[in-house]
């Protein structure tokens, strides 16, 4: 018998009793057969993970998980937290939920004009006075082109003025690297602080460049992996990884 007309014997056996029945092939392969016929496996929970954006939907839906199964959550980036089941007995691991944040600043080492800047310093970036926020508000705010102005660049510390002609209302020397913190993980954690090079080009344009080599991720993280231990302490099937 031919495997088409094999499933096809078996989906008609379902129909006929009104109920779905677990077979297995001359391979040893399992399959579901009802309304239809598909590859069955033990200990499966959901057949596409579910997305969410916020921590809490991961500490929700780990409180409604089996307490007679083993799980993990997978803390992969500041930016990307998994829910699995651990592997079944066909060497297959199922992935529940996957936990993404909305709106993270992704914008370094991108120049943009004094406008966007101010923009996104003000919607993207933490207002914390232990930051050079403020400072570099006011710098960016206190910018004007004018036809001819000498450069004062040093190459670590500027202060309003390029060989292109920008110049500043007020002098306001802004300490390179910049101390910052923009969203770039979860809101319901802090987010780390970082250490940017601020430099300015023609047309008022300027820019942010990470200086700490990445190490806000690992802080990320960390912070991440403490909130949900908290949260989720009481629950001894849960294990966290990061």
């Amino acid at each position: 018998m031919e495997e088409k007309d094999a499933l096809e014997y078996l989906a008609n056996l379902a129909n006929t009793a009104n109920e779905k029945k677990i077979t297995f092939d001359k391979y040893g392969s399992a399959f579901l057969i009802g309304d239809d016929v598909h590859p069955w496996h033990p200990d499966t929970n959901a057949d596409e993970e579910l997305q969410t954006h916020t921590l809490q939907s991961v500490v929700d839906y780990a409180h409604k998980l089996p307490e007679d199964k083993p799980y993990f959550i997978h803390v992969v980036s500041p930016t990307l937290v998994r829910v699995r089941g651990f592997l079944n007995g066909y060497g297959e691991r199922n992935e529940l939920l996957i936990a993404q944040p909305w709106n993270i600043w992704d914008k370094q080492d991108e120049f943009f004009d004094r406008e966007q800047l101010n923009i996104m310093l003000q919607s993207m970036f933490v207002d914390d006075e232990e930051t050079d926020k403020a400072i570099l508000l006011k710098f960016i705010g206190n910018l004007r082109e004018e036809n001819a102005q000498t450069a004062s660049d040093d190459g670590i510390t500027q202060k309003a003025t390029m060989s292109t002609g920008i110049a500043s209302q007020d002098t306001v020397i802004v300490p390179n690297p910049v101390n910052l913190r923009p969203f770039r993980t979860f809101t319901e954690v802090k987010q780390p602080e970082s250490q940017f090079v601020f430099r300015m080009k023609q047309g008022m344009q300027g820019a942010l460049f990470e200086s700490d080599g990445s190490a806000w991720k690992n802080e990320a993280i960390d912070n991440i992996k403490t909130y949900l231990n908290d949260n989720l302490s009481e629950l001894e099937n849960i294990t966290i990884l990061g």
